[in-house]
């Protein structure tokens, strides 16, 4: 269905050669998750009425994060084709990673942020009702953010050449490293003051 953008009860039937109750318990099940949505009827065989399901952006997600975690690259990059909308930055940037030969490491960053979206044994309708963009913006700093070949200095050129050769890319990933050299420095204001009232108070012991 990610792949494809839409599927309905009998094409899911025979697909996954599974019985009719069973394919509607799981279209329900989908459906209370907000892994799937209704979206509309087509006429079928018969003078049947097929209803038409496509998948939530947390639907496809949850593919992406499966589809990683096994390895399956060509699908993701299937994936990535089909749903460029979604995850603009990454999965509207598959190709050109690949292109510019640094798709390695889009693949290894990629790996990192999949650790946090949840596996499907772990979904919950909870989690269904949790905003994708908000979550999205977590996982771009992630996938940005990290350094899969830390201390390789080559490899981290050629990331940055490709981040750099794209304005997109260069205006989102300059932000984001912005932000965090803020928090750093945030942070490092504090540890400087804590310092500061450990040594007053050793020297007020002192006395």
């Amino acid at each position: 269905m990610v792949k494809r953008g839409r599927l309905h009860t009998y094409e899911l039937v025979r697909s996954l050669h599974l019985k009719w109750p069973t394919a509607q318990d799981a279209i329900r099940r989908l459906l209370k998750c907000n892994l799937i949505r209704y979206a509309g009827e087509e006429p079928g065989e018969k003078k049947r009425i097929r209803r038409i399901y496509v998948p939530t952006e947390w639907g496809i997600l949850l593919v992406l994060g499966e589809t990683v975690r096994r390895g399956n690259w060509e699908a993701v990059r299937e994936i990535a084709r089909s749903n460029a909308h979604l995850w603009p930055p990454v999965l509207g940037k598959w190709e050109y990673f690949e292109k510019k030969g640094v798709g390695e490491e889009a693949r290894e960053r990629l790996k990192i942020v999949c650790g946090t979206i949840p596996l499907v044994e772990h979904w919950d309708e909870q989690s269904g009702t949790r905003d994708p963009k908000k979550a999205l913006e977590g996982w771009t700093e992630e996938f940005f953010g990290r350094y899969p070949w830390y201390g390789n200095r080559e490899k981290q050129l050629e990331w940055c050449r490709a981040i750099g050769e794209d304005p997109e890319l260069y205006e989102l990933v300059t932000a984001i490293y912005r932000k965090f050299v803020e928090e750093h420095r945030l942070a490092l204001e504090k540890y400087e003051s804590y310092l500061n009232d450990l040594s007053q108070t050793r020297k007020e012991g002192e006395k």
